[in-house]
């Protein structure tokens, strides 16, 4: 692996499921918990009629088929973030704990409305931890979006790989501490 880019990505699940409770989540959060509620229930086998809420499940079902979904209520049953079964899935898909082959450029807002900019610092620091080579930049007043196509993001990202593809080695903010 050359490298990769993460762009404001969903790094620590158990912290950002709870969060969209909280009041800074709305849609965009919500259509999300769509997502993972509708592929875990198909993936394992959960009834999905356990994770979201009744009048949310049409919106879920429609999440199979298309991605333009609009939930206008947090869309999950309530305790489904404490349940076990849903925790341990929480952990065993959170990406971090070993090593990753290649450096990570990893691009985060603080205003993120979808990833809590503090699951993305504590993310960071565990892929620190595990050994993992990672140039994290924040930035400042940028949205989820606003991650890669903010500013001159994409055009830096595709420098950046195109460096590794040249050989060249990533700047490790993990030993800047």
């Amino acid at each position: 692996i050359a490298g990769a880019v993460l762009a404001a990505p969903a790094g620590d699940l158990r912290a950002i499921a709870p969060w969209a409770l909280g009041p800074t989540a709305g849609p965009a959060s919500w259509r999300n918990d769509l997502y993972v509620a509708t592929a875990w229930s198909e993936i394992y086998g959960i009834p999905l009629d356990t994770l979201v809420t009744p009048a949310m499940l049409p919106l879920a079902e429609a999440t199979r088929e298309r991605c333009d979904v609009q939930p206008d209520a947090y869309p999950l049953r309530d305790g489904v973030t404490e349940r076990a079964d849903l925790v341990a899935f929480l952990d065993r898909n959170t990406p971090v704990g070993v090593p990753i082959a290649g450096p990570l450029l990893y691009l985060q807002g603080d205003a993120d409305e979808q990833i809590p900019v503090e699951s993305a610092r504590a993310t960071a620091a565990a892929l620190c931890a595990a050994g993992t080579v990672v140039d994290y930049r924040e930035y400042p007043g940028v949205n989820h979006a606003g991650s890669i196509y903010g500013g001159d993001r994409l055009a830096m990202a595709i420098d950046w790989m195109g460096d590794r593809f040249a050989g060249q080695a990533a700047i490790d903010t993990c030993a800047q501490g």
